[in-house]
């Protein structure tokens, strides 16, 4: 989580015009690891400018859908509705699908 946290901090650096050696030097100050900081700062300006100003903003994509699962999950439990938690092992569904999907639960009226 806090690599994914890390790039999405480098993603916003690099729209801010931070370049590679940068992004770099960010990814070394966290982590102290040179073929990991590489990696990640690879990972940020790839299919964009190594001189900075277009980052590769996939993982900002990720994070956003991570959140959504973890917001999913959270309700659901709190509902105690963990019928609805099966749905999302069975394929490539969006939160919304299993929400359209789920079995209907009749409520007593008191």
């Amino acid at each position: 989580m806090r690599r994914l946290a890390d790039r999405v901090i480098a993603i916003q650096m690099t729209m801010d015009g931070a370049d590679f050696i940068e992004i770099y030097g960010f990814f070394m100050g966290r982590s102290g690891d040179t073929r990991q900081s590489f990696g990640n700062a690879r990972r940020v300006v790839r299919g964009g400018l190594a001189s900075g100003g277009a980052p590769f903003t996939k993982d900002i994509v990720n994070l956003e859908g991570l959140l959504r699962v973890h917001n999913f999950l959270r309700v659901a439990v709190q509902l105690d509705r963990l019928d609805c938690l099966r749905l999302l092992f069975c394929g490539k569904l969006d939160i919304e699908d299993v929400l359209r999907h789920a079995p209907v639960v009749s409520v007593p009226v008191s």
